[in-house]
Formats: structure tokens, C-alpha cells, sequence
């Protein structure tokens, strides 16, 4: 029993250097901690210019210098010790904490941790005061203190950090990786304080600055500056108050026709730059609804929530708080940026807008100016090149073209742009389906039975259709689908995606031809083919999740098939023709639960009718003259066999389906109004906003028509 006894350890209190080590490497990981602690000293201290040098990706020597108030004479004796601090003197101080720093360990860690010096001066002060420290004390006794020449304000030199902790030191990544850790961070801290403190960001000899920002430079001109404009131009607003809970949301993201190769999310609790990663994972996942694979947004996040609802004493670098609501508050952040991605359109979607009164005619007698585009993507540009194109070439896809553009009044009725805008069922579906023109054919006998067909085919499907609801919306996570939206980014024009992005509404020519402007080019659009590659991509975006709207009377697909062949195959055996109907009947009803969930498409096993279609766009419906085409392909054109070939040929007809335009007679001006009034509100800000157009758009769907000098040129002399 002696000898165990004599076996055990005594507890020994640990020596004041060895603990204050053991902070320090808890406080202090690599220059990035450095830089935020002395960024928010700085901050606290009242800066409205802080500027960072880095010298070997901070591991030689970090330098921040900043326009604070500066630090007494007195207190640099003490400004190194541990829990030494001027911003917290009671537990209840917590209640109404409004500064970064509290515990008074920030810069006692840095000073064990490396060589420190500061120069610092107060604005009553008719001389700065220099000190260097070492291992958390002054470095000379005798003369601790020193005068010194220098501006208001504080300036802290750490150099040779981890110079006393070789493990640590060895454990850190590369100086260039550091020194984008930094960058980084002063990145957010830029755009965080946006128009109250400017950031100067270099490294240490060289005069370029890797981020300037001014102290008056709003968030919209940081963005600029260190993004882009396309980043800056591209922005949706949200704002969320909650009195009751005692909090305040301002926040930006980038639309959904914006992608980056990584996620930057940015958010700030009380000024405070901190992390969240659930509220981050949550928006992640919220944007993989809307983005093409691999594509990630902007986030940046400014919450204000009363003080002591929040307890920032729970991480050593202070990188996450606790707050109280924080399940009701992420919820209405994701509520709020789903709303406005799903709306997909903000006001400023449609300020563009412009309208003339010129005909038609003489667009048509410009022969010498007719120009496809060019849609090779070429290094260095983004400027779309032109090619002549004789406008007979173009006259052939045209229909001969008759009305004028006009700039209507809407009637009081007219929904608001932001109403018009939302991707929801509508509660009423008004637009019945188009009477169809007369199909071509030298056979009279045919003319009368297609003639007799079609009028049955506007009888059968000529009824209402009412909202069923809204679906649940969910995350899906498919390969196939991954695969799908991979093989669709790569062949994505982006000069298209430009000149989309950046042209004006005209107006339409007729239910085909959309004008607009980009730059001084008039261009027509194909509006068929553009809407076949944006079904197909709203469809890939919105998969699993498509509202969708049934009709009253559900309709028969042994009647649509049968409708099909007699169009299509007058000529067929009735005996062939009705076993083919049974056997695609068979093949469609089998899929009904995959249709339906995926697709919006319910089928009624029992009778073998369709009972609805999926909501593409709201307000929206596709020509129903094409709907017993619509089901003769989901027979016989989908690839059952393969999930991606499924998916993949699904979509297609789908996009089909609803990329044709409406059957508007020539002189009913009303229907060729209301399509108008829908291309402006709902389809053309989608091609503006949301398409992402392919290199297969170059056969016959985009042409440069005239230049406006030209045109000007001709009305002035009218």
C-alpha cells in the first residue's frame, strides 16, 4: 500500500508561463486569428481606416495599423496581460455588449505567442509612445516606454510568430495559403463595414493593394470593387422584422442566373463577423434548387438581435454565438430568399422595357442588314460578332409577320409586375386553349377529316381548368440528374447569356417573333426555340417540385393517341391503329406514379385518362392542339430503361410540349395582346434572367435585324 501511494501524482498548480502558453494556442491557431483580433481591437477602438501588411503570409510579421483613439501611455504597462480589458468591468456588462472584444486575452495570447510591438497615440496626446513585448512582458525594464513620432491612432507590429512554438508553427499550411486565409477575411470585414471603415489589405514591399476600400464606398461599390459587376448588378434585397422576438435581418444574395465556383457566405450577428453553419447549409441547400450543378451563390447577412438574447462568450475566437430564435430565424431567412428566387423577378426584371410605334414593314425591307448571331465564344470578349445573313434566308421562318408593335395601356385589371411574376398556380387558369390553324394538304378528303379532327380536338379539350395546389417543395439528389445539368453547362453560351443579361424589350412581332434591343443591335429571337431550351432548363431546376393544375373533366389518352394517328396516319389499318393505342396506353399508365411524382403528370389507372400537367411558368399554358402529340412521345420517345436517358428525354418533350406558340388568328387583336402582355411580364424576363442559352440556339433563332444609328438615321428624315 506504501509503495502505491508513493506511486500516485500530486496535483501541482501549472507555472503562469506554461498556462499562458496554453491559452495562446487556444486563442491563437495561425495568422488569421491574429489579424481578427486586432482588426476588431481596431474597430472597437472607433477606426474608419485600418490597413494590414503580411509579410511570408504573416508568419514573419503581421502589421495593422489603424486611425482608433489610440491607447493611453498608462495602459501600455498593462495592454498585454491577461484578462486586461477596457470594454467589460460586470457580468451584467454582457446584457448590453456592444464591442467585439471583452475578455482581455487577445492580445496577451499574440504577445506569448510572438514578438510584439506597439506604437500607439491619442488624439490629446502631443507625442505616440512606443513598447515591444516579449513572452507577454515588457521587453525593457529600464525604459519600457519610449516617445515617438507618429499619427493618431494605433499601430501593433507582431513578427516571428510561433517562434517559442515549433509544433505549432510546423503544422501550418503554405505562406501563400495563409495569406488568402487573410485576404479573405479582410474581404468580409470590407464589405461587414461597408461605408463605416475603409480596408487596406498588401503585402509587405510591394505597393499594390491586393483590397482598397474607402470608408465612404457603399456595399454596392465594395461588391464591385473585389467581385465584379457582375456580382454587384445581380443582387436581390430582403429585409425581416420581428418586434415580439426582438430582431432585425438586411441581407443580399445573387439571383439564380448567377453562379460562382464557391460558396461565399457572409454574416454578421451585431456587427459581429461570426459563423453559422447551419443557417450556411440551409441556404446551400436552398440554392441547389435553382443553380446549375456545381454553381454556388453570394450570401451576405446583417442580423440585429437585442444583446441579451445572445451569448457570445462560447468559442475562444469568438467565430459562433448563441442566440435565442435562432430555428425561428433561420426559417424565415431561407422563407424570405426562397420567396424571392422562386419569384425569380424582381422589380428591376422589367425597368428596361421600351415600346415603339414602328411597322413592321420596313424591318422587313432591310435586306442588306439582316444578321445572324455568331455564337462562338471567343477568349478575352464577351462582344457578340454578326454575320450577314440575306433577310429572305430569314423571311422563311418569319410567316409574313403583319401587326405593328404597340405600347398598349394595360387595363386597370392588370396584375402588378410582382404578382405577374411568381411561379405559383394561379387560382383560376383563364386562358382556354388557341383554336389551331388549318393543316396544309393537297388531299380534300383529308382536309375535311383533319378539319373534322382538330375542331373534335378543341371540343375535347375546350374546358376549365382549376388549381389543385402546390407541392411540398423538397430536395432531390439524383446522379442522373447531376449528369443531366453537367452535360447542359457544358455546352452554355455565354456570350448569349450576355447579351440576353443585358438587352431591353421591344415588343413581339407575332406569336413566334420577339424583338429587343442590345446595344445598338435590334434582334429578333425565335421565341419556339428559346422556349424549348428554357422549359428544358426550368424543368431540370425545378424537378420533383412543379406545382400543377387538372383538368375539370379528365381527358382520355386512347382519344388523344387516336387523335394523333388520324392527323398524322389517316392512312393506317384500324386493327393496327387500335392495338398500337393499346400498347402505348399500357406503357404510359405503368409509369403513372413516377409521372406523378416527378413530373405533375397524374394518370388515372382505372379509365387510362391524364388528369393534369406540371406548372412550368404561372400564368402560363401550353397550346393543347399539341398535347395528343405531347402524349404519343411519352410513349414512344422516353427511354424507360435508363434513369438519365429518362430523365433526359422526358424533359425534351416536356419542353416541347410547352415551347410551342399559341394558335392566334390574324385578326383577333385581343388573344395576340394578352400573349404579348405575357411574353413581357413572364417568358422575357425568364430569357433575360434566367436562360442559360446553348450553342445550339445558332440555327435560326437569334438574328441582328437592323443597328439603331441606321434606323435613326432613316425616321430622321421623316
Amino acid at each position: 500500500m506504501a509503495d502505491q501511494k508513493s506511486s500516485l501524482r500530486l496535483i501541482n498548480k501549472l507555472d503562469n508561463d506554461l498556462v499562458k502558453k496554453i491559452c495562446a494556442g487556444e486563442a491563437i491557431h495561425r495568422p488569421l486569428n491574429v489579424v481578427k483580433e486586432l482588426i476588431e481591437n481596431s474597430l472597437d477602438a472607433g477606426s474608419t481606416m485600418i490597413t494590414v501588411t503580411l509579410k511570408d503570409g504573416g508568419l514573419d510579421q503581421i502589421q495593422i495599423q489603424d486611425n482608433g483613439c489610440g491607447i493611453n501611455k498608462e495602459d501600455l504597462k498593462i495592454v498585454c496581460d491577461r484578462f486586461t480589458t477596457s470594454k467589460l468591468k460586470s457580468l451584467d456588462d454582457f446584457n448590453s455588449l456592444s464591442t467585439f472584444g471583452f475578455r482581455g486575452e487577445a492580445l496577451a495570447s499574440i504577445a506569448v505567442a510572438a514578438q510584439v510591438t506597439i506604437i500607439s497615440k491619442t488624439a490629446d496626446s502631443i507625442c505616440a509612445y512606443k513598447a515591444e513585448y516579449v513572452d507577454g512582458h515588457l521587453k525593457n525594464s529600464s525604459a519600457p516606454i519610449v516617445p515617438i513620432a507618429a499619427n493618431d491612432g494605433t499601430m501593433i507590429q507582431v513578427d516571428n510568430l510561433f517562434y517559442n512554438m515549433p509544433t505549432r508553427k510546423a503544422a501550418l499550411s503554405s505562406e501563400n495559403q495563409e495569406y488568402n486565409f487573410v485576404q479573405d477575411l479582410i474581404v468580409r470585414y470590407s464589405l461587414i463595414f461597408s461605408g463605416k471603415c475603409g480596408f487596406i489589405f498588401k503585402k509587405y514591399n510591394e505597393n499594390s493593394h491586393v483590397v482598397n476600400t474607402k470608408s465612404s464606398a457603399t456595399l454596392f461599390q465594395n461588391i464591385d470593387q473585389i467581385f465584379g459587376k457582375k456580382i454587384s448588378s445581380n443582387l436581390l434585397s430582403f429585409d425581416i422584422e420581428n418586434e415580439k422576438l426582438e430582431f432585425k435581418i438586411h441581407g443580399y444574395f445573387t439571383k439564380q442566373n448567377i453562379s460562382l465556383k464557391q460558396f461565399t457566405f457572409i454574416l454578421a450577428i451585431n456587427s459581429r463577423l461570426v459563423e453559422c453553419e447551419t443557417l450556411k447549409k440551409s441556404i446551400k441547400d436552398l440554392y441547389k434548387e435553382f443553380l446549375m450543378t456545381d454553381g454556388h451563390p453570394f450570401v451576405i447577412i446583417w442580423i440585429e438581435i437585442n444583446p441579451k438574447n445572445i451569448d457570445v462568450n462560447i468559442h475562444p475566437n469568438k467565430n459562433e454565438v448563441c442566440f435565442l430564435h435562432d430555428d425561428e430565424i433561420i426559417s424565415k431567412i431561407i422563407e424570405f430568399i426562397r420567396e424571392k428566387l422562386e419569384n425569380k423577378l424582381d422589380n428591376d426584371m422589367i425597368k428596361n422595357t421600351s415600346s415603339t410605334n414602328m411597322d413592321i414593314s420596313f424591318i422587313r425591307n432591310q435586306t442588306n442588314d439582316k444578321k445572324p448571331i455568331d455564337n462562338e465564344n471567343s477568349a478575352g470578349t464577351s462582344k457578340i460578332s454578326t454575320l450577314k445573313l440575306k433577310l429572305s434566308d430569314a423571311a422563311k421562318q418569319t410567316n409574313s409577320p403583319s401587326q405593328t408593335i404597340d405600347n398598349y395601356q394595360k387595363s386597370s385589371q392588370t396584375l402588378p409586375v410582382d404578382e405577374k411574376c411568381e411561379d405559383v398556380p394561379v387560382k383560376e387558369i383563364e386562358t382556354l386553349p388557341r383554336p389551331a390553324s388549318k393543316p396544309k394538304s393537297s388531299n380534300p378528303n383529308r382536309i375535311c377529316r383533319i378539319d373534322s379532327t382538330i375542331q373534335r380536338i378543341q371540343s375535347y379539350l375546350q374546358q376549365e381548368v382549376s388549381e389543385l395546389g402546390p407541392r411540398r417543395r423538397r430536395r432531390i439528389e439524383l446522379t442522373s440528374l447531376d449528369k443531366l445539368m453537367k452535360d447542359l453547362s457544358s455546352t452554355i453560351d455565354l456570350n448569349l447569356v450576355e447579351m440576353l443579361n443585358e438587352s431591353i424589350y421591344v415588343g413581339c412581332l407575332d406569336e413566334n417573333f420577339l424583338l429587343i434591343q442590345h446595344e445598338l443591335d435590334l434582334i429578333m429571337l425565335n421565341m419556339p426555340k428559346l422556349n424549348r431550351e428554357l422549359f428544358y432548363q426550368i424543368y431540370l431546376m425545378g424537378f420533383g417540385n412543379f406545382d400543377y393544375f387538372r383538368f375539370k373533366q379528365p381527358l382520355s389518352i386512347r382519344t388523344l393517341l387516336s387523335t394523333y394517328f388520324e392527323v398524322n396516319a389517316p392512312d393506317m389499318d384500324p386493327d393496327v391503329s387500335t392495338a398500337t393505342i393499346e400498347t402505348m396506353v399500357k406503357t404510359i399508365v405503368c409509369k403513372k406514379e413516377m409521372l406523378d411524382d416527378y413530373f405533375s403528370i397524374r394518370i388515372n389507372k382505372d379509365d387510362a385518362t391524364i388528369e393534369s400537367l406540371p406548372v412550368m411558368i404561372a400564368k402560363y399554358e401550353p397550346n393543347y392542339i399539341y398535347l395528343p402529340e405531347f402524349i404519343h412521345g411519352l410513349a414512344t420517345n422516353i427511354d424507360w430503361n435508363h434513369e438519365k436517358e429518362c430523365f433526359g428525354t422526358l424533359g425534351q418533350e416536356l419542353a416541347k410540349f410547352y415551347s410551342y406558340a399559341p394558335s392566334i388568328s390574324n385578326t383577333n387583336d385581343a388573344e395576340f395582346r394578352v400573349w404579348s402582355d405575357l411574353v413581357e411580364t413572364q417568358i422575357y424576363p425568364r430569357y433575360k434572367k434566367l436562360l442559360s442559352p446553348t450553342n445550339q440556339l445558332s440555327d435560326g433563332a437569334i438574328y441582328v435585324i437592323a443597328n439603331v444609328t441606321e434606323l435613326y438615321k432613316v425616321f430622321e428624315r421623316c
